[in-house]
């Protein structure tokens, strides 16, 4: 519609216009749009089961990816002078929407700071590399405390790659192998007016320390 996207039901002949995604704050004035899908289902899911409209619209108007309600689940900190945003993100699948909203956010530089589970394959590591490449400006790659059977520096090096190449040049490309120092240096990267999302390993860590 004219003033924005409208999730409705269509129930037989009924059309029931539900509330707007730009008043979801789960969904970030509409521009999570992986937000926008899981608050469809939600209301789906919730008028199937016969409650009422109106509460489904209150669930949804009060429900956000706060780091208390909805931890390590696009978590987002504005007390710096910069955006952060914490989450879980950790395969290519996740990186790639959470890349469609980096570029809705972004003002100034964006900076990710990426992981990837050691079991994975090589190829999907690096993948995470060439996805963080579409949207972020600098990348700093890092590891979980738990290797999983690789060696110290292996999955670093890997994201490190892809995103090589993908196009971001090697001095834009940072190795910080423990999630505490990968943090505290893509903080002190940021400038007012960028954007520094973190795909955190230890979330409740990461949260107390942005």
């Amino acid at each position: 519609g004219v003033n924005g996207e409208m999730i409705t039901i269509y129930d037989g002949d009924r059309h029931i216009p539900l509330t707007w995604t730009h008043l979801i704050p789960a969904t970030l004035e509409g521009k999570a749009k992986f937000n926008v899908e899981n608050a469809l289902a939600a209301a789906a899911i919730t008028f199937s089961l016969g409650l009422p409209l109106e509460q489904i619209r209150q669930g949804l108007r009060t429900f956000t990816t706060s780091f208390f309600q909805a931890p390590g689940r696009c978590n987002v900190f504005d007390e710096h002078p910069f955006r952060v945003i914490v989450d879980y993100g950790h395969n290519p699948a996740a990186l790639e929407k959470m890349a469609e909203l980096v570029n809705a956010l972004r003002h100034g530089s964006a900076i990710g700071v990426m992981m990837a589970p050691g079991d994975r394959k090589d190829e999907a590591i690096r993948e995470i590399g060439r996805k963080a490449a579409k949207c972020f400006d600098v990348v700093v790659a890092k590891e979980d405390s738990n290797l999983r059977g690789r060696d110290a520096g292996e999955v670093a090096r890997l994201i490190a790659e892809g995103a090589k190449e993908a196009g971001i040049t090697a001095e834009k490309i940072h190795e910080v192998l423990t999630e505490p120092e990968a943090v505290s240096f893509a903080l002190g990267l940021a400038k007012p007016g960028d954007l520094v999302v973190i795909f955190a390993d230890d979330v409740t860590q990461t949260w107390k320390q942005v």
